[in-house]
């Protein structure tokens, strides 16, 4: 893989980590269906994991600090400890477990991790950038 691969996989873990930590958002998208994204919960836990373990076997490849690394960590410890709890069927649809606080205090350590690193959320953005990586893979 190269630099932008690396870069890419990190700007994904990213925007997963964003509709982690932002309640309105998993209200519109995962609840409501409303996009224009199109993600549910399911989707993004799977990607959440997918995409840390990736990450956590070689951080310096993504360059993520001692804090950044830290906080990762923590928030798959907690996600972790989480989808337990979810996985009765009583529990697992996100409107019925987005106000627990054990889901509130998932949704801190995401908005954490996006301040260190300074991410800001922006669908069409994400969209061009993805388009642009697809193209010169196909190069």
């Amino acid at each position: 893989m190269n630099d932008l691969d690396y870069s890419g996989i990190l700007e994904e873990f990213l925007s997963v980590i964003f509709s982690i930590s932002d309640k309105s958002y998993q209200r519109r998208v995962w609840i409501q269906g409303i996009g224009p994204e199109c993600e549910d919960y399911d989707e993004n836990i799977m990607n959440f994991f997918d995409l840390s373990e990736m990450i956590l076997k070689d951080p310096k490849k993504y360059n993520i600090n001692d804090l950044q690394l830290e906080l990762i960590k923590k928030l798959c410890e907690k996600y972790r400890e989480f989808s337990s709890i979810t996985d009765s069927i009583d529990y697992y649809m996100p409107e019925k477990f987005i106000n627990f606080p054990e889901w509130t205090e998932i949704t801190e350590i995401a908005q954490k991790i996006l301040e260190t690193f300074n991410y800001k959320y922006d669908y069409a953005e994400i969209q061009r950038r993805f388009r642009e990586r697809n193209e010169k893979l196909h190069q």
